[in-house]
């Protein structure tokens, strides 16, 4: 029993590792897509409009709700592309995706706007402080539940494999409220302290 559960633990900690570094690597190449994208230069008015929204009479509910609503979104829709064998490998580059675009904009934060970059570039890490963990850690379950799935598919049982998924959908379900909850938090936290920062 212990050799199973140390095994258990090992297959976790590895997946972390590689989901975790994978996302890294997507941020590092999103860094260069500013000199990859030809005609990419006019960062500045690209950037206009997020720097005017925070710079505005920002209502923090209105911020909040819609950001919980773009989070929820993110998350909700890799936890179903999870769920299911064929969809998880759409999972994983719409995970990949979220870093591509996390590396691309802070990099023409920091091109565009130099040392003055600093303030909406702690607010794009704040924005996805708890959202990136957690999917992180929904893609490690997901990819649990397809060794277990396969496991039991093996063993042609049915029942077990019908139990595995409603363990994940719960399992998914709480990750989300939770993640989402926090990063709501954090964000009218964030939003309060931004026009100290911009």
């Amino acid at each position: 029993m212990r050799t199973t559960r140390s095994n258990e633990l090992n297959f976790i900690n590895r997946d972390i590792m590689i989901v975790g570094v994978l996302f890294v690597i997507s941020i590092a190449i999103g860094t260069y897509l500013n000199k990859l994208i030809p005609n990419s230069g006019d960062i500045i008015e690209k950037l206009a409009p997020t720097v005017n929204y925070y710079n505005s009479q920002m209502s923090v509910v209105s911020t909040v709700t819609t950001n919980l609503k773009s989070d929820l979104l993110y998350i909700g829709i890799l936890s179903v592309l999870a769920l299911f064998v064929v969809t998880m490998p759409v999972a994983v580059a719409v995970f990949l995706l979220k870093g591509l675009s996390l590396g691309y904009t802070i990099n023409s934060c920091i091109i565009a706007l130099g040392a003055k970059s600093t303030g909406l570039v702690i607010v794009l890490i704040m924005k996805n402080f708890v959202i990136i963990p957690g999917s992180v850690i929904l893609l490690v379950i997901a990819l649990n539940y397809m060794r277990e799935v396969v496991n039991r598919v093996h063993r042609s049982s049915s029942k077990k494999v019908s139990y595995l998924s409603k363990r994940y959908a719960i399992n998914a379900i709480i990750l989300i409220i939770f993640c989402t909850g926090l990063q709501a938090l954090l964000n009218a936290v964030c939003v309060f302290g931004v026009k100290f920062l911009l």
